[in-house]
Formats: C-alpha cells, structure tokens, sequence
C-alpha cells in the first residue's frame, strides 16, 4: 500500500510528478475515507484525479469539457453502482491511462529514435493493474494469485520508479542504427 509513496518524490518536477502523487496518495486516501463512509465514491474519484493528472496541461477547451462531463457522469454512477461497477469504471479510467502511456511512447519513440525503458514499465504497471481488475470482475479461478503476483510486480514498479526519472539516458534502448 505505501510503497507508492516514494516515487513522487523522485519524480519532482518531472512531468509525471502529478501522476505519482495521486498514485502514492490514493491508497492512503481509500483506506482512510471508506472507514468514515463507504459510500463515499473515493477511490472512483481518486482514479479520476489519476487521469486528470496526465491532461493538466491541456488547453483545449473541448478536451477539458469532455473530461469534466465524462468525470460527474461517472461520479453520478458511483453513488448509485453495484460492487463490480466500480471495476468496470477502474478499467475504463486504466484504459485511457495507458492508451496515454501507449501514445507518449510512440512520440517519444518517433522523435528520438529511441525507446525509453520508463515507459514500458509505465505501461507494464498500468496494465497489470487493470488486469488485476478484470480478473477479480471476471471470478477467474486464480484471480487471487495473480491479485499477489501483481502486488509483487507493482511493488517493483515502484522500486523502479524511486530510482529513475524519465529523462535518464541509461534507459533509452537505440531503435536504429545508422
């Protein structure tokens, strides 16, 4: 649970330092609001914060105004939703994420001939986690174990996290040679 706490802070003004923060913030948060109210949909709101964080930037007026509606709509769902609910909107919200990731790869990718290991481990970790989500929706019989080996390849993510930034040279994997 905690073990997201540190790479936020070795992702300090980076453009991803958002995404850490809520990241290492939102177990705390889940964990602490659902013992007051367990109808208050935090974690929903939380994986919210988690997409937001990758568009903050973003000056679009209509990419902004989407975002916000799709957000109260599924806000509005939350308060009104079923146990695996929650599962299909932490899969639909992980599946904008690393459509992000995939494209943040690909324009890094294009325009340095490079690829960069920071974001295959992103992508790694976001897909993993939505895995774990679609397995425990999907009752699949070793749902539990792959829940535990998951938590162990996450744990690592965030190991690696702690030590690199996006921008270490050491990461970047030529694509071709000239």
């Amino acid at each position: 649970m905690c073990f997201w706490i540190f790479p936020f802070v070795r992702q300090y003004r980076t453009e991803l330092f958002w995404y850490f923060l809520v990241k290492g913030l939102i177990d705390p948060f889940v964990v602490i609001f659902n013992s007051f109210s367990p109808y208050i949909p935090i974690s929903t709101t939380m994986n919210l914060l988690l997409l937001l964080s990758l568009n903050y930037r973003e000056r679009s007026k209509k990419v902004v105004f989407a975002f916000i509606i799709s957000c109260i709509a599924l806000l509005y769902i939350s308060g009104v939703s079923q146990y695996s609910l929650y599962y299909i909107r932490f899969i639909l919200i992980h599946s904008v994420i690393i459509y992000l990731f995939f494209k943040r790869t690909i324009i890094f990718s294009a325009a340095n001939r490079n690829m960069n290991l920071f974001h295959i481990f992103l992508l790694l970790e976001e897909m993993s986690t939505t895995l774990k989500a679609i397995f425990v929706l999907s009752n699949i019989a070793n749902a539990l174990a792959f829940f535990y080996i998951t938590v162990i390849f996450e744990f690592i993510c965030a190991l690696f996290f702690t030590f690199y930034k996006e921008d270490d040279e050491r990461l970047h994997i030529k694509l071709r040679h000239d």
